[in-house]
């Protein structure tokens, strides 16, 4: 697991465990997926491309596919966006926006990641739960390789217009409006 920083020239700085700094952040976007897999590494993609102008305020961390690692982060901050894979029927490229209670409940949405998180949530008390925001892309295609298809490849700069859209509706420090609205737990086209 690898957590990117920009600072305000957008230069990267990586972290291997939590910086004292980061209690001064509003909220955790977290990259989740197996960047080996082809699209299930959508998540690590997006960060990838967001610490290239990051949201305001906002740690990006590349989990991967080492959510236990992500404990202590969950503690920091108050609002955490999880990009990953989720197959949830649409066609490829689709974006999800759903409430971790969502993912819970409907059990025919498929992403182990974002189960996994859920599941270290149990190792956070209770009362320092983050709110969190899953933020699912459909891939095209599970198997070994180290690029999106063709067909994510394309959708990456949605993913990541979608992720500045969530964070600005939290009003937590990323100020450039957009003309971008994702339903909760509905497919975006």
């Amino acid at each position: 697991m690898q957590l990117l920083e920009a600072n305000h020239l957008g230069i990267a700085r990586s972290y291997p465990a939590l910086p004292e700094s980061a209690g001064h952040h509003a909220c955790l976007i977290a990259g989740l997926g197996n960047s080996l897999l082809r699209d299930d590494g959508i998540g690590v993609h997006a960060i990838r491309e967001l610490i290239k102008a990051p949201p305001a305020g906002a740690l990006l961390l590349e989990v991967g596919t080492d959510v236990f690692s992500a404990v202590s982060w969950l503690e920091s901050v108050s609002h955490v966006l999880v990009i990953d894979a989720m197959d949830a029927g649409g066609a490829p490229g689709t974006l999800y926006r759903c409430a971790t209670e969502d993912v819970q409940v409907n059990p025919l949405w498929v992403s182990l990641h974002e189960l996994g998180l859920l599941s270290v949530l149990e190792f956070v008390p209770k009362s320092n739960w983050p709110e969190i925001t899953v933020l699912g892309v459909q891939p095209a295609v599970i198997d070994y390789g180290l690029e999106l298809s063709p067909v994510l490849e394309a959708s990456l700069p949605s993913v990541v217009e979608a992720v500045r859209a969530i964070v600005t509706t939290w009003g937590l420090g990323w100020t450039r409006p957009l003309n971008f609205h994702v339903p909760i737990c509905q497919a975006v086209a």
